[in-house]
């Protein structure tokens, strides 16, 4: 086709998961619209799953759309195919239940062409189809309040399959939406968009009703997947670009077996000095700390390194049981449905990390005398939760028992662990070890704890393997669910 008579737009709509809306939705975009017909073409998607769709959509086709079959596909399979087998310069993918308003597309268009130099597409606005329904009713707000955040200029997380324009090379230019990641390709392409350098706007008067779920298990269905695809997505892209966008924390199952009996090795020894405290008189919270670190591992040890999922399976079925509580009011049910959510996520991630893990430890690390954790990817590290800030400067907490990998040149060092002055603890209250011998505490200032390491601990240069073991510290917030230790805000090996 000439770029002459190249429509400017390309609707692509997949016909899995029409909910019954398929006449409806289809005939807002090739009959109901006030952009002129020749300015954009549909591209229906088939999956083949039922042939009364198939011939329903057929008939609702205009003379330059076109029905195309990729039998058995997944929803991201087929929007993957409808763009690329597209004529427009820009490509809208939207859904089989969702439905537009007539100036949708002529709106669309005249915000795209207006930001033109700056943009390389936008996501529609969405409009509740007032269903009352109580699971619908959940849909619709937290949708709403998700957009809310995600809609503002400069959230690159504008990708939505309800409703977002894309220009064609952008999309092909970063590899389109990756079918294996089933729901999380939506995240996913948003990211490689972004890092791309692509920007999305919000075509605000550019509007969609969308039809959503009366039933509690398709949203449950839906996080517990994101979730899945979600770790499939960091085994895929190097550790520094996953942790820009998503900002995992690294934990102890990741790490290589002779990290890992090296790193319990020190909790154990840690356990022994702060219980010798205990009988001086002295505080017990590092020994309880490692009590708990050691009870934790050999409760996975004998759950066969399945702890995580139990847990998260224990935390769902509790909190599915709260939400189908009878009499309880709209407030009180959207309350209960945001812990299921978390909870059905939770317990899909700890589910697909497992089949994930490979336990052959992280990556190695640069030599450096400075090592900022916040700033670090999530595998030169275990024992840390996600990247965070605080007054401008990045950092990660540690948990109760943490480790960092380090490569430093030979000679006597200084070890400095700065804190950003949030802890509170002394520079006896917590253990350091280098390769598992621990290193004697010298001093605390301006939030650095300061710890001698001598030469002999450094006699060549090389890998070297620290580990930090601390009390777990208590009621940072009152919703607070992690296993805080120290937060490092950087480690400074400096010679002396």
């Amino acid at each position: 086709m000439s770029d002459a008579a190249a429509p400017a737009l390309s609707v692509v709509v997949p016909t899995r998961d029409h909910r019954g809306h398929i006449v409806e939705s289809l005939s807002s975009w090739t009959r109901g619209q006030t952009l002129a017909r020749e300015r954009y073409e549909v591209l229906v998607v088939d999956d083949g799953g039922d042939p009364a769709i198939t011939r329903t959509a057929r008939g609702l086709l205009g003379p330059g759309d076109r029905l195309l079959a990729v039998p058995g596909a997944d929803e991201p399979a087929l929007h993957d195919h409808g763009a690329r087998a597209a004529h427009g310069a820009v490509v809208l993918f939207t859904e089989a239940h969702c439905v537009a308003e007539p100036g949708c597309l002529s709106a669309l268009q005249t915000y795209l062409e207006s930001h033109r130099s700056e943009l390389a597409g936008a996501c529609l606005t969405t409009v509740d189809d007032g269903n009352p329904h109580p699971i619908a009713r959940i849909e619709a707000r937290a949708y709403q309040e998700g957009f809310a955040a995600w809609s503002q200029p400069g959230d690159w997380r504008k990708v939505t399959i309800r409703g977002t324009a894309v220009r064609r090379d952008a999309y092909l230019g970063v590899g389109g939406f990756d079918a294996g990641l089933g729901v999380f390709s939506e995240m996913a392409l948003a990211a490689e968009l972004d890092a791309a350098g692509h920007r999305l706007g919000h075509a605000a008067a550019a509007r969609i009703t969308h039809y959503n779920s009366t039933a509690i298990a398709d949203m449950l269905d839906y996080v517990a997947a994101f979730r899945d695809g979600e770790v499939r997505y960091r085994a895929r892209v190097p550790a520094a670009r996953f942790d820009a966008y998503f900002g995992w924390g690294a934990d102890w199952a990741e790490a290589g077996a002779a990290e890992r009996r090296l790193a319990f090795a020190c909790a154990r020894a840690s356990l022994a000095r702060g219980l010798v405290a205990m009988v001086k008189g002295r505080s017990g919270a590092l020994a309880r700390s490692m009590a708990a670190v050691l009870a934790e591992r050999a409760g996975d040890a004998l759950a066969f390194g399945r702890i995580g999922v139990l847990r998260a399976g224990v935390a769902y079925a509790a909190a599915r049981a709260r939400f189908a509580r009878p009499g309880l009011d709209a407030e009180e049910r959207y309350r209960r449905f945001q812990v299921l959510w978390n909870a059905a996520g939770r317990r899909g991630f700890e589910r697909a990390l497992r089949r994930a893990r490979a336990g052959g430890g992280g990556a190695a690390a640069a030599p450096a005398l400075l090592y900022r954790p916040g700033e670090l990817a999530s595998d030169a590290l275990c024992g840390f939760h996600a990247r965070e800030r605080h007054e401008g400067r990045s950092f990660r907490w540690a948990g109760p028992l943490a480790l960092l990998r380090v490569q430093v040149p030979a000679g006597d060092h200084m070890i400095a662990l700065d804190t950003g002055g949030l802890s509170a603890l002394r520079v006896d209250g917590f253990d350091v070890y280098l390769d598992g011998a621990r290193v004697q505490p010298a001093a605390a200032q301006d939030g650095r704890f300061l710890f001698h390491a001598p030469r002999a601990l450094f006699a060549a240069e090389g890998a070297r393997t620290l580990v930090i073991a601390a009390p777990r510290l208590r009621a940072v917030a009152p919703a607070e669910h992690r296993a805080l230790g120290l937060p490092l805000f950087a480690v400074e090996f400096r010679p002396i």
